[in-house]
């Protein structure tokens, strides 16, 4: 009798977190409707606020890194990801868990002392890449 009523609580109060849920996307897109001075506090976009007190602040862009690198590396990055989600989809969570654990490795050498992966390989990648002889 226990289990029975602990399960139907359990539902109700998921029934009830959803209904909340629910209940707050619509008032937030109420006031979104009605264009109040708080739905236009609560919806600045992050754009806004880099634009108007972010940008003001900084100086002008001295150095910049090239981009071919870069987008690799964002290549190599989004390829480890579908690899870790199709591994965990179609039920090899080895596979997954590799995949997933390099990309985490890359990023994680990234942000905490700024060495991009993808673009240190980038050099070797375009020295292997056939390039056309001229004619």
């Amino acid at each position: 009798m226990y289990a029975i009523f602990a399960e139907s609580a359990e539902a109700e109060l998921l029934n009830v977190g959803r209904a909340n849920v629910q209940m707050s996307l619509a008032a937030l897109f109420e006031v979104h409707e009605q264009r109040s001075p708080v739905a236009e506090f609560l919806l600045v976009s992050h754009d806004d606020i880099f634009a108007n007190f972010v940008a003001p602040r900084l100086g002008p862009v001295t150095d910049r890194e090239p981009v071919p690198p870069l987008k690799f590396a964002q290549l190599v990055g989004f390829l480890f990801a579908v690899v870790g989600a199709a591994g965990f989809a179609f039920g090899l969570p080895s596979l997954g868990l590799t995949a997933t654990a390099f990309a985490l490795v890359a990023a994680f050498l990234n942000a905490a002392f700024g060495i991009c992966l993808g673009c240190q390989l980038y050099p070797l990648v375009t020295r292997f890449r056939r390039t056309p002889s001229p004619a």
